[in-house]
């Protein structure tokens, strides 16, 4: 008996598994580029020390849809979730 892969379309069993880890903004930083939009870097709790930082662009929105911005000194969580694999 041979087992075939699954559908594109099936769930797979851990589609939405996820971690949440803790980090803080480090910096803020002016994009040079036309589009102006700024940059924060976040340092991740836990990550291994060359791959601890990323930089996101600093665009976000509160629950009531009003434009915020991270600051330097920051407390954030940084969600990882698994999706469908593509076949």
């Amino acid at each position: 008996m041979t087992s075939k892969p699954p559908h594109p379309r099936e769930e797979n069993p851990v589609d939405g598994a996820s971690v949440t880890l803790g980090g803080s903004v480090q910096r803020t930083m002016p994009r040079l580029a036309a589009d102006g939009v700024e940059t924060a870097e976040i340092s991740i709790d836990g990550a291994e020390h060359l791959y601890r930082e990323i930089r996101i662009p600093n665009l976000l929105k509160d629950r009531n849809g009003k434009n915020v911005a991270l600051q330097p000194g920051s407390e954030v969580e940084i969600t990882i979730t698994l999706r469908s694999r593509k076949a």
